[in-house]
């Protein structure tokens, strides 16, 4: 019999998602075969395929009744581990990738494995917004990059800051400075909230690709669809992206010009 390549056992494992299970609950604690089966529900014929198929490779060792992961078979559970979460991400992220700014994004996307995405799904097709005001609601201190400007909203971020003391730098394209200065109503209520120390708004007159913000210690990413609308959301508090948000927020409140009251009656004029 030929000696098994890599990629034979590979595909092993990878061809029975009973196995994975199995390997997975051994690397977590020595099992005895009817603890197997009644943890993991697998027919007590395949469990024994299964149990005697990782003997043979010297995955496992059997010490008495129990069955217990060898180190290399740790060190396989470990690694396809990661490998399956690295897929994962990739799935996750293959349909929002076109619409990220990939260029500028210099950190290992494998940063992004523990990451939340929402995405927009019937009956619920803004899940992702309705997410983003969560976490908006719950946070101390927001910073915004954005085109977008939701006018319902307006409101209820008055009460947060006004009510809630919460802390606001929102920086918006020209389009959203049109629309939040076509409604008298709401752009009064810019200019309250503008004459507090609780908020800043900048306008920043260039592209702006993907919509991000920090709400308090959680980095959230937007992608545009084709009508510049946010057709997803990537939430993380993984420090690198954090940073990478926190530095594309610096740069582009840097280039944005600050919004103070007497400047907003300016551009108004």
């Amino acid at each position: 019999m030929p000696t098994p390549t890599p990629l034979d056992d590979v595909e092993f494992l990878a061809a029975s998602p009973n196995r994975v299970t199995v390997l997975q609950a051994l690397a977590a604690d020595a099992h005895t075969r009817t603890e197997l089966y009644e943890s993991t529900g697998i027919s007590r014929p395949t469990l024994g395929r299964v149990l005697e198929g990782f003997e043979r490779r010297g995955w496992i060792v059997k010490s008495g009744r129990r069955y217990e992961i060898t180190r290399l078979g740790a060190l396989l559970a470990d690694e396809f581990g990661r490998l399956l979460k690295t897929v994962e991400t990739i799935q996750q992220l293959a349909k929002l990738e076109p619409r990220l700014p990939t260029d500028c994004m210099e950190f290992d996307f494998r940063l992004f494995a523990d990451a939340t995405i929402t995405v927009p799904h019937a009956p619920d097709v803004f899940a992702h917004i309705r997410r983003v005001e969560e976490l908006t609601q719950n946070a101390a201190e927001v910073h915004y990059v954005t085109q977008n400007v939701y006018l319902d909203s307006i409101p209820e971020q008055r009460t947060l800051i006004l009510d809630h003391g919460q802390r606001q730098e929102i920086i918006i394209s020209e389009a959203a400075f049109s629309v939040l200065f076509e409604n008298s109503s709401v752009a009064d209520i810019v200019r309250e909230l503008l004459a507090t120390d609780n908020m800043t708004l900048y306008l920043y007159r260039g592209p702006l690709p993907v919509a991000i913000g920090l709400l308090d210690d959680v980095a959230t990413i937007l992608p545009y669809d084709d009508q510049d609308f946010p057709c997803a959301l990537i939430e993380t508090r993984n420090e690198t992206i954090r940073d990478w948000v926190t530095a594309m927020i610096d740069d582009y409140r840097a280039h944005a010009e600050l919004l103070t009251p007497e400047r907003l009656s300016e551009l108004a004029s």
